[in-house]
C-alpha cells in the first residue's frame, strides 16, 4: 500500500498447532505512532514477533503478501523489536527512574544509525505514572523520524501521545484507524465494549464455525452481497456458480438458459420445484404444504438445497428462477446460504436484498433458525 511503512495482508500464525491470529491485514503509517492493543492473550506480542524476527520460538507463521520499506519483507531487513521484558517491582519512584532510564538507553541504541519501524512491547510496563509519561513522550519524539509500533494496556496513555490504534481480540484485527476516530462515540460495539472493560466478547481463534454463535459467525465471503435494483433481471448469488434469473415474456432481452450448455435449471413453482440439468438430467421436489408456508416444507427446502450444491460442486453454473413461487425461491436461498455457513440473520437480510419486493416475515425466520439448529447440534 502506498505511503506505508509495513503492509502484511491475510497473516496467520499458530503456536504449537494452535490458532493465534487469523487473516490479519495490516498497514503501518509512514510516520507517526500506532498503539497495538487488545486483551491478554489475544496476540498481541505473537504479532510483534512473527513480523520482526526470523526465528519467532515455536510461532509457525504465514502471509499472502509481507511489504516492508516498498520491498518483501525478508530474513534480513525487518522491523527492529524491543522485547518485554521480565516484569520489574518500580513502585518506587527510584527503581521506576531507573528503569525508564534502562529502556531509553536500549531504545536509542536500537535507533542510532537507522531508520528502521521501531516495534515495542510495553514500554511502559512496570513504571509509575510519571515516568510512563515521560517513557510515551521519548518515543513520540522519535516517532517524527520512524514509524513506531507498540503494544500497550493503558488507554491514557495511547489518547495521550499516539497517533492511530489498531485492536486485537478473537485472532483477528477488530478495528485500525486514527486515535480520535478509535475513541469517538459510535466506534462500534467491540471498540466501545473494549475501551469501557478491557476486554472483548469474542470467540477464541480457530474456534469451529459450528460452535460460534450467530452474532460471531461472519457472512462466507463467496456471497454477492449486491442488492437488486428495480428492473434487472438477474442477480449473482455466487459469482458464476449461482444465479438468481426472473424469465421474461417470450422474445425479451433474458432468453431461457439451455441445460445442455452446462446449466442447472431451478424452476420453483407452487406445487414443485424442478431441477434440470445437461443430458436429460432432472428431479422434482414437491411441496408438501401450501406455497406460502416454507417453514412447514424444510425437508423439502433441504433436498433442493442438496441437489443444487452438488452441481455446483460439478462446475455447473446453476440458475434459480423464481416463477410464480418467490416464496419458495426466497426460502431456497436463505436456506442455501445457512447450509453455506451464513448466520440465520445474514441470510434474511442477503435473500432481502435480491429480491426486495418480498417481505421476509417470523415464519421465514423460524425456518433460517431451524435449519442452522439442526445443522450444528
Amino acid at each position: 500500500m502506498s505511503g506505508c511503512a509495513l503492509s502484511i495482508r491475510n497473516l496467520s500464525v499458530h503456536a504449537n498447532g494452535r490458532p493465534v491470529l487469523l487473516g490479519i491485514d495490516f498497514d503501518l503509517s509512514s510516520h507517526g505512532m500506532t498503539a497495538l492493543m487488545g486483551p491478554m492473550g489475544s496476540g498481541k506480542s505473537a504479532f510483534l514477533k512473527c513480523i520482526c524476527s526470523s526465528d519467532s520460538d515455536l510461532l509457525e507463521v504465514r502471509w499472502d503478501e509481507a511489504v516492508y520499506r516498498g520491498a518483501r519483507l525478508e530474513r534480513d531487513r525487518r522491523p527492529v523489536l524491543i522485547r518485554q521484558k521480565p516484569r520489574q517491582d518500580a513502585r518506587k519512584a527510584k527503581a521506576s527512574g531507573r528503569l525508564l532510564d534502562e529502556r531509553i538507553e536500549e531504545i536509542s541504541q536500537a535507533c542510532a544509525g537507522n531508520r528502521d519501524v521501531l516495534c515495542i512491547d510495553e514500554p511502559t510496563a512496570g513504571l509509575n505514572a510519571r515516568d510512563g509519561a515521560g517513557m510515551m513522550r521519548f518515543l513520540q519524539a522519535h516517532a517524527q523520524a520512524r514509524p513506531i509500533l507498540l503494544v500497550s494496556h493503558n488507554s491514557k496513555e495511547v489518547r495521550g501521545f499516539c497517533d492511530r490504534v489498531a485492536l486485537l481480540g478473537g485472532g483477528r484485527m477488530i478495528a485500525h484507524c486514527p486515535k480520535a476516530e478509535f475513541f469517538a462515540p459510535g466506534a462500534g460495539r467491540h471498540v466501545e465494549w473494549f475501551i469501557r472493560t478491557g476486554g472483548l466478547d469474542l470467540p477464541g481463534a480457530g474456534t469451529p464455525r459450528h460452535m460460534l454463535s450467530s452474532e460471531h459467525r461472519p457472512l462466507p465471503p463467496e456471497f454477492d452481497r449486491t442488492a437488486v435494483r428495480p428492473g434487472v433481471d438477474r442477480a449473482w448469488i455466487i459469482e458464476h456458480a449461482l444465479e438468481l434469473r426472473w424469465p421474461v415474456a417470450e422474445g425479451g432481452g433474458n432468453p431461457r438458459p439451455n441445460p445442455d450448455d452446462g446449466h442447472m435449471i431451478v424452476s420453483v413453482g407452487r406445487d414443485a420445484t424442478t431441477l434440470a440439468g445437461p443430458g436429460g438430467r432432472r428431479a422434482v421436489q414437491l411441496w408438501d404444504h401450501d406455497h406460502t408456508r416454507p417453514d412447514l416444507d424444510m425437508p423439502a427446502i433441504l433436498n433442493i438445497c442438496r441437489l443444487v450444491e452438488e452441481a455446483i460442486s460439478e462446475g455447473l453454473l446453476v440458475m434459480i428462477e423464481p416463477r410464480e413461487n418467490v416464496v419458495g425461491t426466497a426460502a431456497i436461498l436463505g436456506s442455501f446460504m445457512v447450509m453455506r455457513g451464513a448466520a440465520p440473520e445474514d441470510a434474511v437480510r442477503l435473500a432481502s436484498a435480491k429480491l426486495p419486493e418480498l417481505h421476509f416475515g417470523m415464519r421465514m425466520e423460524q425456518l433460517f433458525w431451524d435449519i442452522d439448529t439442526g445443522l450444528t447440534i
